[in-house]
């Protein structure tokens, strides 16, 4: 599993969110950017941005099988966008499970198998409960701290384990395509 984001889809990600703001900033449908949500725009960036690195790893799952297309432009970029349009449209919401939607819905959109998707997912460490993610960053000589800090909804209850491929594609997918309609 790699360390570090590929610059590539940092940049690419990046591009995505400038594209959000601006259609937010020209007075959309979408409400108004507020940099008390964020600490300033840098906030939103760092929050967008450093979610590179599993956009990075989910996509490395599907190398050796090929890309439906160019990733940094039909993935990363998308995701840029639409999880910057999640983000402003519900800043207190739970990051988490917006990113894992906003990342499974554009890689629906770009033709990704969605049979495929749940075991990307947890390939990338997303999904994993505590314990796991402690034995995985154990594995790959972490210091097994928080490593990848995805849950799915609620914390489950004690001697119960969260469904990691519990993400609703379909949902999500009918509310971007209505939004772009």
């Amino acid at each position: 599993m790699r360390k570090h984001a590929s610059t590539l889809t940092i940049a690419y990600i990046a591009k995505g969110m400038a594209d959000a703001l601006r259609e937010h900033r020209a007075g959309g449908p979408r409400r108004e950017f507020n940099p008390d949500d964020w600490d300033g725009e840098l906030g939103l960036m760092d929050e967008v941005t450093g979610r590179a690195l599993l956009v990075d790893a989910v996509g490395d799952v599907f190398n050796d099988e090929g890309h439906p297309g160019v990733y940094v432009y039909e993935v990363a970029e998308e995701f840029g966008r639409e999880y910057t349009h999640e983000l402003l449209d519900n800043p207190r919401g739970d990051r988490d499970a917006m990113f894992a939607d906003t990342l499974s819905s554009v890689m629906l959109r770009a033709q990704y198998p969605a049979s495929a998707l749940g075991a990307a997912f947890h390939a990338a460490g997303i999904g994993l409960t505590a314990r796991e993610r402690a034995q995985r960053a154990q594995d790959q000589g972490r210091d097994g701290k928080v490593w990848l800090y995805i849950v799915w909804g609620e914390y489950p209850e004690e001697g119960t384990e969260p469904d990691p491929y519990a993400f609703n594609t379909e949902s999500r997918a009918r509310r971007v395509h209505a939004r772009r309609a």
